[in-house]
């Protein structure tokens, strides 16, 4: 079947009422089982339907096992989430290459492109096994 004709499943919901351990973990509440530890200052709080996370905004952040996988409409590959915080430090790395060279030092904006390919390669790489986790062959 084609990738852009499955039909939705969830493969994780995690509702944040209830935590328990050192460190924090909640349950997921999908058929996966795939529970998530919340690592920094992440906190188990009040939520709009069920309960919520609570992000210190500093080092608070939710880890699971595998990863899950979203294909929007229409589209034939999964996309990639990107938190607005991490696409913020994405866009200050790529101006300091910027500036570096208008500057005309290459010594450091090579050292900030280094930095900044460094990043996209770790995103990468978890999009990759993402993918073979699923069994969905990779979009290059």
């Amino acid at each position: 079947m084609d990738e852009a004709q499955q039909r939705t499943v969830v493969k994780g919901r995690w509702m944040f009422e209830t935590a328990s351990g050192s460190p924090l973990v909640t349950p997921d509440a999908s058929a996966s089982g795939n529970a998530m530890t919340l690592q920094g200052g992440a906190q188990v709080g009040s939520g709009w339907v069920d309960g919520g996370v609570t992000l210190n905004g500093v080092d608070g952040y939710g880890v699971t096992s595998t990863v899950p996988v979203d294909t929007l409409p229409g589209r034939r590959f999964p996309g990639v989430l990107i938190q607005g915080d991490f696409l913020h430090i994405l866009r200050g790395d790529l101006a300091e290459v910027v500036r570096a060279c208008e500057r005309g030092d290459l010594a450091e904006a090579g050292e900030s492109a280094g930095l900044l390919l460094a990043s996209l390669d770790a995103l990468l790489a978890r999009y990759s096994t993402a993918l073979e986790e699923h069994q969905i062959r990779r979009p290059y």
